[in-house]
């Protein structure tokens, strides 16, 4: 009878984990860029040649006009664009900049552009309530 009844506990217990929710895989992209999640994973010169990698796509989009010849991005959002990403810093300083930001967990959603950018406000010197807004709208926009 005990016998049973261990039986009977076990065949009730044993399924309960196939009960719980599984857990979601975290995806180590966001908008097909490299995120938080996916960033510690790469070497120091992986990370320094994707910053490399992402401010000549940033160039190159810049320089790029359209079928008739004219520019595809106007002259004043060309400046925006170019203070957004890019600052006195070499790419590995850019680089360490993003592992710093990505250290806070709820950042690890973010894509490495806004990281980017993040880093390239901190350097031109604002303030941190300022730098806090922006992660607190990058970490609201991906949220949604």
């Amino acid at each position: 009878m005990k016998a049973l009844a261990v039986l009977l506990v076990l065949c009730c217990v044993l399924p309960m984990p196939a009960l719980a929710p599984a857990q979601t895989a975290m995806p180590l992209e966001t908008s097909s860029m490299p995120n938080g999640r996916s960033w510690p994973h790469m070497s120091s010169l992986d990370r320094a040649v994707w910053v490399w990698g992402f401010q000549s796509g940033v160039m190159a989009t810049l320089g790029s006009t359209t079928k008739d010849g004219e520019p595809i991005v106007s002259e004043s959002r060309r400046t925006e664009i170019i203070n957004h990403y890019f600052s006195n810093l070499s790419r590995q300083e850019i680089a360490k900049g993003i592992d710093r930001f990505y250290d806070a967990p709820e950042n690890a959603p973010i894509d490495a552009a806004s990281a980017v950018q993040y880093v390239t406000l901190k350097v031109s010197g604002a303030q941190q309530w300022e730098l806090d807004a922006f992660a607190a709208g990058l970490r609201k926009a991906r949220a949604q």
